[in-house]
């Protein structure tokens, strides 16, 4: 990878981490998340969890709805918006290739995700310890989210077909936080993408766990390569759109 490649990369990144603190959408998810976080910890309670299992479910709550809400805009919503806008060709005539920008949006991306944990787990009154656990874990935890969210913002030609890609990017993330809620539904949430996540937070919490460490590793490695294959078709398929977008306006 040469410098122009990062340099590209990071000024993407950087384009679109300071973009998010002007984007309106971006800051309602970040105070959704506080909110759904307040409500987990305060209202709904965790009166029915041991102390061990109820640190484990706020975890979760922090590292599950932060990639579904504001990970997601950047990748879901603002890609699909830019490719209406005609963004990806004004910059790939800049030199800047669909695949860096797509790296690029991803970084962002991740980068948002962590401040929403953190915003989160101060909503809960997590201590330092307890979020920095969160936001070490949720960067493994998010890419699966966070992939599936570049790949549907990569095939979604309007806002239109983004909202509705939005449903199954929120039900893959939260759908964990059921498990905790019925212990009967656990063995089936703990396989979506999240499902590491939850298995890790009781691990490092002291509570009872489904799978042994190795195989909750595994489920995120194979919800990652699963997630990236899906994200290289889609920027295939998005990348050969833009190369026809530029030469109709080369031979116009």
């Amino acid at each position: 990878m040469d410098r122009s490649t990062l340099r590209n990369i990071a000024a993407v990144a950087a384009h679109d981490t300071l973009g998010g603190a002007r984007n309106p959408v971006m800051l309602t998810m970040l105070a959704t998340c506080a909110l759904l976080a307040f409500v987990f910890s305060s209202i709904v309670g965790t009166s029915w969890l041991n102390a061990a299992e109820a640190k484990a479910f706020l975890m979760i709550v922090a590292i599950a709805i932060a990639p579904a809400y504001t990970g997601s805009v950047g990748l879901l919503y603002v890609v699909s918006e830019e490719f209406e806008r005609g963004v990806p060709v004004t910059l790939a005539q800049a030199g800047v290739t669909t695949g860096q920008a797509a790296v690029g949006k991803l970084a962002a991306s991740l980068i948002w995700t962590l401040i929403a944990v953190l915003v989160a787990c101060l909503a809960i009154g997590c201590s330092a310890e307890e979020i920095a656990a969160a936001l070490a874990l949720s960067i493994p935890a998010s890419l699966p989210v966070l992939l599936m969210s570049l790949t549907f913002g990569l095939l979604a030609d309007d806002q239109m077909k983004s909202s509705v890609f939005a449903v199954p990017i929120v039900v893959c993330a939260v759908v964990p936080l059921l498990g905790a809620m019925a212990e009967s539904l656990r063995p089936v949430t703990i396989a979506f993408p999240t499902g590491f996540a939850y298995e890790a937070s009781c691990l490092i919490s002291g509570a009872p766990t489904v799978l042994p460490p190795a195989a909750a590793v595994a489920l995120c490695a194979v919800w990652t390569a699963i997630a990236a294959a899906a994200a290289v078709w889609a920027h295939r398929r998005h990348a050969r759109k833009v190369a026809n977008r530029v030469n109709r306006l080369q031979d116009a």
